[in-house]
């Protein structure tokens, strides 16, 4: 509140990057701080990087939501809202408005929701609606991180829908580990990789933790083979048992120039290239 306050009076005009993780800050203290930073853009201050991450936020996160839809806030890019405990209610609501406001879609270059309880229903709703504002492409998107979100087969084919459709052709980090995939889920996606126009520049891609399982994991590795930018795999603890699937990752290694690392299994270690 103390930092809102300032904020408020139109210090730190000069602001771009404010980090308050790890400080306790909950409902109360976020309303206040998203009043604050309303306050001082319109003097001119260009925030562009805010993080949140591991503090006590629950459904106070939507005055942060409401404000960035109703165009406030216009130059952030980097929001880091993880490890909170953001509701499902305040992604399907308000952050959906938040992303289909065209100023926040064509700003917005990293997002973190990672370690959130928001739920497949939530994050469905929220990809779904995108796909339908064709003035929102989220074009400017490089980094998405979704880790311990319950994310499961229904926002996976949603999102594997938004890719295809071209809204997120600059993505070059997507961590989705640690979530309820199953190979349905990861079948669809591969066929979004394949189905890419332009192809993906994806250069970092985490599966982990999921329960994507042989089947999964081979109709992945199909998609990736040629994918000159990818740098980073990661589909451990997913189960793999199969020796076919692990032969499978040699041709996506001999396909991708720029592959450093895969990541296989808990019980294997990590294979690097």
């Amino acid at each position: 509140e103390e930092v809102a306050a300032l904020l408020k009076k139109g210090g730190c005009r000069a602001l771009t990057h404010l980090d308050l993780s790890r400080n306790g800050l909950g409902d109360v203290g976020l309303r206040a701080l998203a009043e604050a930073l309303v306050a001082n853009t319109r003097n001119d201050q260009r925030l562009s990087c805010l993080k949140l991450k591991r503090n006590v936020i629950h459904s106070g996160v939507t005055a942060l939501f409401r404000q960035l839809a109703h165009g406030n806030l216009r130059y952030l890019s980097t929001l880091d809202l993880s490890d909170n405990s953001i509701p499902g209610s305040a992604v399907a609501r308000d952050l959906v408005k938040a992303v289909t406001h065209c100023s926040v879609a064509d700003t917005w270059k990293s997002l973190d929701l990672s370690g959130n309880p928001i739920g497949d229903d939530a994050l469905s709703t929220l990809f779904r609606t995108i796909s339908k504002r064709p003035k929102c492409n989220l074009n400017c998107l490089e980094d998405l991180r979704l880790t311990h979100v319950e994310m499961g087969d229904r926002a996976m084919e949603a999102l594997s829908g938004l890719m295809v459709q071209g809204r997120l052709e600059r993505m070059r980090c997507l961590d989705i580990s640690f979530n309820r995939i199953r190979p349905e889920g990861i079948v669809i996606f591969a066929s979004a990789l394949r189905d890419m126009i332009p192809p993906p520049q994806l250069e970092s891609l985490s599966l982990a933790g999921n329960y994507v399982q042989d089947e999964g994991i081979r109709s992945l590795c199909h998609a990736l083979r040629g994918m000159t930018s990818l740098v980073r795999l990661d589909v451990s603890m997913n189960g793999l048992v199969e020796r076919l699937t692990h032969l499978s990752f040699t041709d996506v290694e001999e396909s991708c120039p720029n592959l450093r690392e895969i990541r296989v299994a808990a019980d294997v270690g990590i294979l690097q290239y």
